[in-house]
């Protein structure tokens, strides 16, 4: 009986031990939203969550929504961390920031980031994801129009970004280098406002 009692003493040890550690080293919404603050360099204090439900990786993309409009446009991304096999808790950790590449756009309307996103086996995706955004004040963004070269044939794909209330995201992946052919070349990328005027070509 003491044996059996000691078993289940170790093992519920074992789980608070596990338990205080995702959450010392895992971030809540909130202290998402202030670790983005406390980072950012373009001064802002207002981040909004754009979240792509159409992806089963659970990341979380932060946009700036304020600060200086002189800088570049600002983005952090975070990713749902589970406790091993259970629930996540709605626990985040840090990815990547804008910090870590230059603005595609030259007036700063239009920010760009890449990372390799992580799949639901927590494997590394061969090709990056591409990240476009900015905040809506700036430049209203709605629709998207991109060419993209794919086995030595030009395509066109267009649609909405994802838009939030003060900020709008559109993600691109599988994407190449050029003279890759295992993946899809970005040969330009449109913007458009919501009356599908041309607002900005980046190529």
């Amino acid at each position: 009986m003491k044996k059996i009692v000691g078993a289940v003493l170790l093992a519920v040890v074992v789980m608070a031990v596990a338990l205080v550690w995702y959450f010392s080293t895992t971030l809540s919404a909130q202290d998402c939203i202030q670790y983005c603050i406390d980072n950012s360099k373009r001064g802002a204090e207002n981040f909004e969550p754009v979240a792509d439900p159409r992806f089963s990786e659970q990341y979380v993309y932060w946009v700036a929504g304020d600060g200086d409009s002189s800088d570049s446009q600002e983005i952090f991304v975070f990713k749902e961390k589970f406790w091993g096999p259970f629930a996540s808790f709605n626990r985040y950790e840090y990815v990547a920031s804008s910090a870590q590449s230059e603005s595609a756009s030259e007036n700063n309307d239009i920010g760009s980031i890449q990372f390799f996103a992580v799949n639901d086996k927590n494997e590394k995706e061969n090709e990056p994801t591409v990240l476009f955004y900015g905040a809506k004040r700036d430049l209203d963004v709605f629709w998207f129009k991109c060419t993209l070269l794919v086995s030595g044939k030009e395509a066109d794909f267009e649609g909405k970004v994802l838009l939030g209330n003060k900020t709008w995201m559109l993600r691109l992946f599988d994407l190449v280098e050029d003279g890759d052919d295992s993946g899809a070349e970005l040969l330009e990328l449109e913007f458009y406002d919501a009356d599908k005027n041309l607002l900005y070509t980046y190529r």
